[in-house]
């Protein structure tokens, strides 16, 4: 493998210092899924290309260093026609473990069942698997799993109960580490907390406070409509999206839409807030965003052709073609000063406590975002120009004295120099 590592300067916006930036590694082959740590400090990708003896296949990078290989068609399961990629994968928070599901075939090619592969070592071999998820300190991994037409969530290797024809869903760990699904039970659907039926649930989905002390549910019956703790939260509407608790738990907020063509409302603790939207999704992602520590409620909307963003349903300056980045917008620890990547015509903006500066154009690493270090720096992973994945560490403002990038990064790029 070709790995160039060297020291690069990026673009940053006036007004707030670069520190250095650093080009991890050419990409290799043609990489058609990305990911990334919420941290932004690690990166993988999968891409497609021949082996030494010209077979086509696929390889998995972590932090630009080959990690696994599999057959054509095993990692990526889109169907025949296709032209997007379908692939089902997570990524540890700490960087270190890959988990994906992959297709297993006999010695005549033909696909024999699915599993769940860690860092290239496959699991066991089942009829057909979804959801790998790891807790949020990577200690522990979940999936669903059918073996002989019977659904079961798998934890760390060991299967749970038998939960019947119909696939459990909604997997979601908590910050403690138990795991919570919905699954049928006997013909009902039930919430399930470390494989035990706790209670029957009424919808759809369930959303958790971050502390898991309140319940919401998401419930499709002549529409759609939200309870929270059994209670029912506003009016019901044709699609709710992205419900979502504040840090407290004490706020609870999401997307509501009347007509599967009409404007979406933000909808905080029952009233809809702010003005109707054209659009709110992001990359393949609609989310509120509740800053640590705080109530105040932030979201993206398109109106009347530009995009902008509402804080507690008040539009904030700037008005944009488009708005970069997976997680679109990042808080620092203390949840006062925020940073997100605008797009106006060719101009790129990195928007700082509202203050827009013009940056040269760059584009981020696919499915990842801006991450502040502490109350002072942020960094980001971006493509360079489409042949490498580059680091950039930035100061939120021209008082701010940072360091060489976070220890992390220092770690993570050993051969950099300081500037």
């Amino acid at each position: 493998m070709s790995v160039l590592w060297a020291l690069l300067f990026l673009a940053a916006p006036v007004g707030a210092e670069v520190t250095a930036s650093f080009l991890a590694t050419e990409f290799e082959g043609k990489p058609i899924w990305y990911i990334s740590t919420q941290d932004r400090l690690h990166f993988g990708y999968l891409s497609v290309q021949e082996d030494e003896e010209g077979n086509p296949g696929e390889v998995w990078y972590l932090d630009g260093k080959e990690l696994a290989a599999a057959p054509a068609g095993a990692i990526d399961s889109r169907p025949e026609g296709s032209a997007e990629p379908r692939v089902v994968v997570d990524l540890s928070p700490d960087g270190k473990r890959l988990a994906y599901v992959e297709a297993a075939f006999d010695e005549e090619g033909r696909q024999a069942g699915m599993s769940v592969a860690v860092n290239g070592k496959a699991g066991r071999i089942y009829e057909s698997v979804h959801t790998p998820l790891f807790s949020p300190d990577g200690a522990h991994l979940a999936y669903a799993a059918k073996r002989e037409g019977i659904w079961r969530v798998v934890l760390d290797g060991k299967e749970g109960p038998s939960l019947g024809s119909v696939s459990p869903f909604n997997l979601e760990f908590s910050r403690a580490g138990n795991l919570a699904y919905l699954a049928d039970r006997e013909g009902t659907r039930h919430l399930f907390l470390d494989h035990k039926a706790v209670r029957p649930w009424p919808g759809s989905k369930v959303t958790f406070s971050p502390d898991w002390r309140r319940l919401a549910a998401t419930l499709h019956q002549d529409g759609a409509r939200v309870e929270v703790d059994d209670a029912p939260v506003g009016r019901g509407y044709r699609s709710i999206i992205a419900p979502t608790f504040s840090p407290s738990g004490a706020r609870f907020a999401f997307f509501g839409r009347d007509a599967e063509t009409g404007p979406f409302r933000a909808v905080i603790d029952g009233t809809e807030t702010g003005p109707p939207l054209d659009e709110v999704k992001i990359e393949d992602a609609s989310r509120i965003y509740f800053p640590p520590g705080s109530e105040k409620a932030y979201w993206f909307g398109k109106r009347d052709g530009a995009w902008r963003l509402y804080i507690d349903g008040e539009a904030q300056p700037g008005a944009w073609d488009l708005i970069q980045g997976k997680t679109a917008i990042a808080f620092g620890p203390g949840g006062k000063r925020h940073a997100y990547a605008a797009i106006r015509g060719r101009e790129v903006f990195l928007v700082v406590d509202g203050k827009a500066e013009r940056a040269e154009p760059f584009a981020f690493y696919p499915a990842s975002g801006i991450f502040f270090d502490n109350e002072e720096e942020f960094h980001f992973l971006r493509v360079v120009p489409e042949e490498s994945v580059g680091l950039t560490c930035a100061a939120g403002g021209p008082a701010s004295a940072p360091r060489l990038c976070p220890q992390k990064a220092r770690k993570l790029f050993p051969q950099a120099k300081a500037q």
